[in-house]
Parts: C-alpha cells; structure tokens; sequence
C-alpha cells in the first residue's frame, strides 16, 4: 500500500496522511484501501464542496478520516478518550 504517515502530533493526536497521487475524485477508492490495510470499519462517509470526512471505528474508538483538496489528508480521534488508539496507529503504520 502506499499511504504513509507524514506526521505525527502527539499533542492533538493527528496524523497527516499522504498517497501518491491523492486527490479529489480518488480519494474514496484509495481511503478504501487505507481502511482495509488498517483494520478500519466505515461508519459513514460524508462529503461535500472542498472536503471528504468519513466517521471510521477501530476496536470500538471512533475516529474520523478527513480530507481537504488543499489541506491534505489527516485521521483524528472522535473522543478525546481515544486519542491514544490514533498515536498507536500512527507508530504502527509510520514508515
């Protein structure tokens, strides 16, 4: 797969996404392919003028998968309880 993870913020817990090639109109196929590789359910996708942003669950911590045309692509925690499940996911799938 190709998706990396660019950065990590601890402090927030985000982490920026990247994939070559990433852009509007395939994101959701290539988001598909995120959620497989990490074990993510889909909850529900939603989008709009300028951002796809999709709810996902992971073990039962919702987490949001956001994507902006010209801010790029970054998966937070719903709940501020569940900000330690996005820092693991993010030091199990860095580099």
């Amino acid at each position: 797969m190709s998706w990396r993870v660019t950065q990590i913020n601890t402090g927030s817990a985000v982490l920026m996404l990247d994939c070559p090639g990433l852009c509007w109109d395939n994101f959701p196929s290539l988001a598909d392919a995120l959620l497989k590789a990490w074990e993510l359910e889909p909850v529900e996708r939603d989008w709009g003028a300028d951002r796809h942003s999709w709810l996902l669950e992971f073990e039962g911590s919702p987490l949001r998968l956001e994507f902006e045309h010209h801010g790029g692509c970054w998966l937070e925690a719903v709940r501020p309880a569940d900000r330690e499940v996005v820092l693991w996911l993010g030091r199990q799938h860095k580099d």
